[in-house]
């Protein structure tokens, strides 16, 4: 399939097992995404975007510009996001019932950000 997914996770220890799975499926082309690391290909190749929702807001939201002249001269940075949520082909949310949970805000904020389809999941709804 071709496409990028951003995958939205309710813990940094859940980002990490989903990044090592898939970190060999898409042949090392993850982006990973927490309150402590942030990491992309520098190739920019990257097909699955990984992380919490609130390190994911501000990482994709940032502002662009003067605080990111590498963005402006074409240059990629490993620790920079591509910032905009039209790159996203589809969205999957993992616990998709911690809505009403700690990070809930910015889960909402991300999925009313994303024009794509969403794939919820939850063991427990």
């Amino acid at each position: 399939a071709n496409g990028t997914v951003l995958f939205v996770l309710p813990s940094e220890v859940l980002v990490w097992q989903i990044a090592a799975t898939y970190y060999e499926f898409f042949k090392g082309n993850v982006t990973i995404c927490t309150d402590q690391i942030i990491f992309q290909e520098i190739t920019g190749g990257a097909q699955v975007y990984i992380g919490t929702p609130s390190a994911l807001e501000i990482a994709i939201s940032k502002a662009r510009g003067c605080a990111g002249q590498e963005m402006t001269k074409g240059e990629r940075e490993f620790m920079v996001l591509d910032g905009g949520y039209n790159q996203f082909d589809y969205l999957v949310l993992d616990e998709v019932h911690t809505l009403n949970g700690p990070e809930g805000d910015a889960l909402q904020r991300i999925i009313k950000s994303c024009n794509c389809p969403c794939l919820a999941l939850s063991a427990t709804i």
